[in-house]
């Protein structure tokens, strides 16, 4: 309950999903309140703007302008956190280029105590098939004509979908000592490779929000 209590009172914009979701936090860039009281856009994001929705009337989206080169190979949203406590994240992404050249999808987590948290990269659902934990593949384009299924989801639960922490060596918390963990920035990480072709072209991404979640463990 603090930990809601806070994102109450420093995130203006908060947005509240269904409590019967177990969300504790829901943005979605309503209101007026400019997104860099709370963002920070970092590397080969070179532009960002709230704009309508693309496929939900009245509503609202962000949307990035990424230029990347081989110097700058990232696109980081950098989100600033209340300190809360949540084992489950969720968001959407439109991508409307084409892909290929490939973007990749990764997120990353800091905790108050300095805790880094490197969580699994965006890869397609593939029931039955076993893939590395660390599987990643590139973001598809999202067509117009299929409406909301167009967005890409990404969904991480924690700590099952930890890959890797900092300090270096340090082992994913146990579902008991996550209870104890309060977050205070999230990154959503669009990288390129090196065989990247599209160096220095303005791109188009386009993020939903944000939604964080509480759930029973």
């Amino acid at each position: 309950m603090k930990s809601v209590l806070l994102a109450i009172a420093l995130c203006p914009l908060l947005v509240w999903a269904d409590p019967a979701t177990n969300a504790v936090y829901a943005n979605y860039f309503a209101g007026t309140t400019p997104p860099t009281r709370y963002l920070r856009y970092i590397h080969a994001i070179a532009g960002a703007e709230r704009i309508a929705h693309p496929t939900r009337p009245g509503h609202q989206a962000l949307r990035l302008t990424v230029r990347y080169e081989p110097t700058a190979m990232f696109a980081d949203l950098f989100w600033d956190l209340s300190p809360i406590a949540c084992n489950r994240i969720r968001f959407r992404v439109w991508n409307p280029n084409p892909t290929n050249p490939p973007i990749y999808l990764a997120v990353r987590m800091g905790d108050s105590d300095e805790h880094g948290y490197f969580l699994h990269y965006f890869k397609h659902p593939t029931p039955g098939l076993q893939r590395p934990a660390s599987a990643a593949d590139p973001l598809p384009t999202s067509l117009a004509a299929a409406g909301d299924r167009g967005w890409i989801t990404y969904e991480a639960r924690l700590p099952a979908d930890i890959l890797n922490m900092l300090p270096k060596g340090e082992q994913p918390p146990t579902v008991a000592e996550l209870r104890t963990r309060a977050f205070r920035h999230l990154t959503m990480s669009f990288f390129v490779h090196n065989n990247f072709t599209a160096w220095g072209q303005p791109l188009t991404l386009i993020v939903e929000g944000l939604e964080l979640y509480d759930d029973p463990r």
